[in-house]
C-alpha cells in the first residue's frame, strides 16, 4: 500500500512487487540500464508530472508495469509489452490490471461491448490488438506509453522507436559490433540472472541460434533445462539440422519435436479466447500445448527464443535502405556500391533498383487480396509507434512496422499461465541501439541481419552465419487449414465477423478452398479469423 494505491498480486508474485519512492511500486522485472543490475527498490527521483516515467525510460529496461499513486498518479507499460496494463473505473476506485478476465466478476468494468471498428483492424492487422482493445468499457497502455489515473483519456507515449531511429550512429562497423555484443551479454545475464531452469527454442534461423551460442558463451547453460526445435513433416519446415548444429557448437542436447498435421476443433481456440485481448500468440493449437508440457515436463519457468530479431536486426529485403542514404547524403548514394549489393539481394538490375529507390516513400503495399475488409496499412496505422514514425525515413519506418508487429508474440497463449515468456533480441537497449543503426549498415554488403552475422559470428557455426534462406510453417499451416475445413467453413462463414463485415465473404469462400490454399498463402490469414471468431463468441456471450 501507498498514497491511495493498493496493489494486490497472487501470492506466488508477492517477489516481483517492487517498491518505487513512497507513492509507487513496479511490478515485473527491472534492470539497471547501465549494466543490468536487478533492481529490488528505486528512487522515485526529481521532477513531477511525466518525469519519473522518463527517468525510467532513461535508465532501465526490463518486463514491468509501473504504478504511481498520489494526484498526479498514472500508469506506465515498458516497451517490451511483456506484461499488459489495462485500466477501468469502478464506482470510487480505479483499477489496472494485467487480465481482468482473472479477477472476481465484481471487479469487472461495467458496461462491456464489443468494438467492432476495432475488431476489424484486428482482423486486418494482427499487430492492432497489441496496442488496442476490442472491448469498450476498458482502457489499455499501449507498450511504451503512459496513462493517467486522475483523467483516463490522457495518454502520453513515453518511449518512442522513432526518437530513435531518428538518430544516426555512423561508428565504424568494428565499434557498433562491439557495443551491440556488450548490450546483448548484459540483458542475457540480466534474464537469466535470478532463474534456474529455463528452456531455449532453438528453430535453426539466426536470431534463435544468436540466443543460444550467446547462452554458451556466457556460461550459463546449466541454467537451461532444454533446448528445443520443432520439425515439420515438410522440407521447408525440416531445420534440424541447423538446430543440432547450433546445440552441438555448444555442447548441449537438442530435443526435436515433430509437428504433424492435425485437424482443429473449436475447442482449440475457445480455451485461449477468454482473455481480454485475442489469442494472436496461439494460432498453432497443438504447438501450444506441446510447449507448455515441455516445460511443465522438465520444471522450466521461462522460455527464451530470438523473437522480434527479424525487425531489430533488419531481416526485411528491400530497396528502402538505399532511399534512406539517398534522404541522407543525396544523389551521392547513388555512386555507393550499396546499389550493386542491394541489387544483388534483390534480384533486380542496378538501374531498377536505382528508380525504386528514388521514388520511395513508404513501406510497399500489400499486393495480394486479403479475406479481411480492412487493409493492413489502415489497421497498422492506428498503432501508437507506427504512428509517431510517420516521418521517419522509408527504411526504419518499416523497421518500426516491423517492431510493433513483434509484439503479438507477447500475448497469451497457454505457455504464459506458467512460465515467462524471454525475448533477448526484443529488450528495450538492443532495440534502441538497432534503431540508432543506418540500415546500410545493418544490411552491409546486401546481406540481411549483416550486422548481427559479423558480431556473433565467433558464437555460432559456419553454416548459420552463411545461411541465407530461413525455414518457414507456411505450407503447415496451409495443411493444417484444408484439414479443418469441416470446422472452419461453419465456424467463419456463419459466425459474426462476416456477418459484421469483418471478412469479405466472397473472398473468405474463395481461401477456404483446398485448391486455393495449395497455391497461394492464406493459411495464416485463416487461423487469425479463426481464432478472432472464438474470442469474438466468448465476450458476445
Amino acid at each position: 500500500r501507498s498514497e491511495g494505491l493498493v496493489v494486490l498480486t497472487p501470492r506466488a508474485d508477492r517477489e516481483v512487487v517492487i517498491p518505487w519512492g513512497r507513492r509507487g511500486f513496479i511490478y515485473g522485472e527491472i534492470y539497471r540500464a547501465s549494466d543490468g543490475a536487478r533492481r529490488d527498490r528505486l528512487p522515485l527521483g526529481d521532477g513531477g508530472g511525466l518525469a519519473p516515467y522518463h527517468g525510467l525510460r532513461r535508465d532501465t529496461f526490463g518486463r514491468y508495469v509501473a504504478l504511481l499513486g498520489g494526484d498526479d498518479g498514472g500508469v506506465y507499460r515498458d516497451p517490451s509489452g511483456g506484461i499488459d496494463a489495462l485500466v477501468w473505473r469502478h464506482g470510487p476506485l480505479t483499477l489496472v490490471s494485467s487480465d481482468f478476465s482473472r479477477l472476481p466478476r465484481a471487479f469487472w468494468p461495467q458496461g462491456l461491448r464489443l468494438d467492432w471498428a476495432a475488431v476489424g483492424r484486428f482482423m486486418g492487422a494482427a499487430s492492432a490488438a497489441t496496442s488496442e482493445l476490442g472491448l469498450e468499457g476498458v482502457l489499455d497502455v499501449a507498450p511504451g506509453a503512459h496513462r493517467g489515473l486522475a483523467r483516463l483519456d490522457a495518454t502520453t507515449l513515453i518511449w518512442s522507436p522513432a526518437a530513435f531511429a531518428a538518430s544516426c550512429d555512423q561508428r565504424a562497423d568494428a565499434d557498433l559490433a562491439d557495443e551491440l555484443r556488450g548490450r546483448l551479454d548484459m540483458v542475457i545475464g540480466a534474464l537469466m540472472g535470478g532463474r534456474r531452469r529455463a528452456a531455449v527454442e532453438v528453430s535453426g534461423g539466426l536470431d534463435s541460434a544468436i540466443v543460444a551460442g550467446s547462452l554458451g558463451r556466457l556460461g550459463l547453460t546449466d541454467q537451461i533445462a532444454l533446448w528445443l526445435n520443432y520439425v515439420s513433416d515438410r522440407p521447408e519446415g525440416d531445420e534440424q539440422a541447423y538446430a543440432r548444429a547450433v546445440t552441438a557448437a555448444i555442447d548441449v542436447e537438442l530435443t526435436a519435436v515433430r509437428l504433424t498435421v492435425c485437424p482443429l476443433v473449436e475447442a482449440d481456440f475457445a480455451e485461449v479466447a477468454r482473455a481480454p485481448r485475442p489469442p494472436m500468440n496461439a494460432l498453432v493449437p497443438r504447438l501450444d500445448r506441446d510447449v507448455a508440457a515441455q516445460l511443465a515436463r522438465h520444471e522450466a519457468t521461462a522460455l527464451l527464443s530470438g523473437q522480434g530479431g527479424d525487425a531489430v536486426f533488419y531481416q526485411m529485403p528491400t530497396v528502402l535502405g538505399l532511399a534512406d542514404e539517398l534522404r541522407r547524403r543525396g544523389p551521392i548514394a547513388l555512386l555507393d556500391p550499396m546499389v550493386a549489393h542491394v541489387a544483388s539481394m534483390l534480384r533486380r538490375s542496378v538501374w531498377r533498383v536505382a528508380a525504386d529507390a528514388i521514388g520511395a516513400h513508404d513501406p510497399p503495399a500489400e499486393h495480394r487480396r486479403p479475406i479481411a475488409a480492412v487493409p493492413k496499412s489502415l489497421a497498422q496505422a492506428r498503432h501508437p509507434w507506427i504512428r509517431a514514425s510517420a516521418r521517419s525515413a522509408p527504411a526504419k519506418r518499416l523497421q518500426v512496422i516491423g517492431l510493433a508487429n513483434a509484439h503479438v508474440a507477447t500475448g497469451d497463449r497457454r505457455l504464459t499461465r506458467s512460465a515467462d515468456l524471454l525475448y533477448p533480441l526484443f529488450a528495450q537497449p538492443i532495440v534502441e541501439f538497432c534503431l540508432q543503426v543506418p540500415v546500410a549498415a545493418l544490411q552491409r554488403r546486401g546481406r540481411e541481419r549483416a550486422l548481427a552475422r559479423r558480431t556473433f559470428a565467433d558464437r555460432l557455426p559456419a553454416i548459420i552465419v552463411e545461411r541465407r534462406k530461413k525455414g518457414e510453417l507456411t505450407a503447415f499451416h496451409a495443411r493444417t487449414v484444408a484439414a479443418s475445413l469441416d470446422f472452419l467453413r461453419p465456424h467463419l462463414l456463419d459466425g459474426y465477423l462476416v456477418a459484421a463485415g469483418v471478412i469479405d465473404r466472397g473472398r473468405l469462400e474463395e481461401a477456404l478452398r483446398h485448391n486455393h490454399l495449395l497455391r497461394h498463402a492464406g493459411g495464416g490469414e485463416i487461423l487469425v479469423a479463426a481464432a478472432l471468431e472464438s474470442w469474438v463468441r466468448h465476450w458476445r456471450s
